[in-house]
């Protein structure tokens, strides 16, 4: 019989090889400052508070660090989580913030009391019966409804529903809303990220080395997230209409 401290230590910790703790301490650092601005969006996805995107992107990291069995599992909020967690929730909306923080957090248990449940239960099995293409194409959908539900945020439409249809329709009726500034900081940001993303061979590897090109490429949407946030401030876009988040509440 394993003793307690074994028990309650998890494995890949028992296990770990110190020559790897440099790597893994830049790793970590890297994306633990890149998940703070994701979380954040991932929050305002889901309709809730930005604050609940750090919530959720710092508790099950640590709780599955010690519980999970994979040491490279993805932890955290994610994009169709959070889309998911909107379109189930948007008839709450209109009901206040507190409530709906509080269908959120039901929601969240009860998802997550399902899963381990079906974990228990080894239920693993069932998702050979979903093919590729349904999986491919609920995730394309998920992606194309992301994308037009955040297009408020870059024109300042305010923009509703939970479908692409009722998201064009919004959009269509309150078209005379759009801000132009809040519209070309959006585009030029969206411009350079897709140009990192897919012309990286041209923006870094041409007069970079591959190692160095390499971290180029993973560290630019940091980059370019700072160099937006001293614009704000240097430029004062709060008052000139565009759209910030404000301060974020400290403490538990």
């Amino acid at each position: 019989m394993p003793s307690i401290a074994a028990r309650l230590i998890p494995t890949w910790l028992r296990q770990y090889q110190l020559s790897a703790l440099p790597t893994d301490v830049i790793a970590g650092l890297v994306v633990g400052v890149l998940v703070i601005p994701q979380s954040l969006g991932y929050a305002v996805l889901a309709g809730l508070p930005p604050v609940y995107g750090l919530y959720a992107a710092i508790v099950p990291v640590i709780v599955y660090a010690w519980l999970g069995s994979s040491n490279v599992q993805a932890v955290g909020p994610v994009a169709i989580t959070a889309i998911m967690t909107a379109s189930s929730l948007h008839s709450y909306a209109d009901r206040g913030a507190e409530h709906y923080i509080l269908m959120a957090s039901l929601l969240a248990f009860m998802v997550g009391a399902l899963l381990w449940i079906a974990g228990r239960l080894r239920l693993g099995w069932i998702m050979q019966f979903i093919s590729r293409g349904v999986s491919a194409g609920f995730i394309s959908g998920a992606a194309v409804l992301i994308f037009f539900s955040q297009l408020k945020y870059l024109t300042a439409i305010p923009i509703t529903g939970n479908s692409l249809i009722g998201y064009l329709s919004s959009m269509q009726l309150y078209r005379y809303l759009l801000h132009p500034l809040t519209l070309i900081i959006g585009v030029v940001a969206f411009i350079l990220l897709v140009s990192n993303r897919y012309a990286s061979l041209w923006l870094w590897r041409s007069w970079l080395s591959d190692n160095y090109a390499k971290w180029a490429e993973r560290l630019f949407p940091l980059i370019l997230l700072l160099v937006a946030i001293l614009l704000s401030m240097l430029l004062d876009w709060s008052a000139r209409d565009v759209a910030t988040i404000g301060s974020i509440p400290q403490g538990l």
